[in-house]
């Protein structure tokens, strides 16, 4: 696995190492985490949009009026 560099405070490192030691985990593991969640989230925005895309395609950006019965029905 390749291995990457951070320039940040010392401060924030204390910080970080003690957030991690609280978490039972380590700061390399936190940061990791992160930028998966960052990536995947990214990527799921990505997806949604497509869908929605794909949606106004299918229905030529029109929908069907909703009564207020049509609300309470869902």
């Amino acid at each position: 696995m390749p291995n990457l560099t951070l320039a940040i405070s010392e401060e924030l490192l204390k910080k970080a190492r003690r957030y991690a030691a609280e978490q039972s985990t380590s700061v390399n593991a936190l940061i990791r985490a992160y930028l998966e969640e960052l990536v995947d989230r990214d990527n799921r925005l990505d997806e949604a949009t497509r869908e929605l895309l794909e949606l106004s395609e299918t229905y030529g950006g029109r929908l069907e009026p909703w009564s207020r019965n049509d609300l309470y029905d869902l």
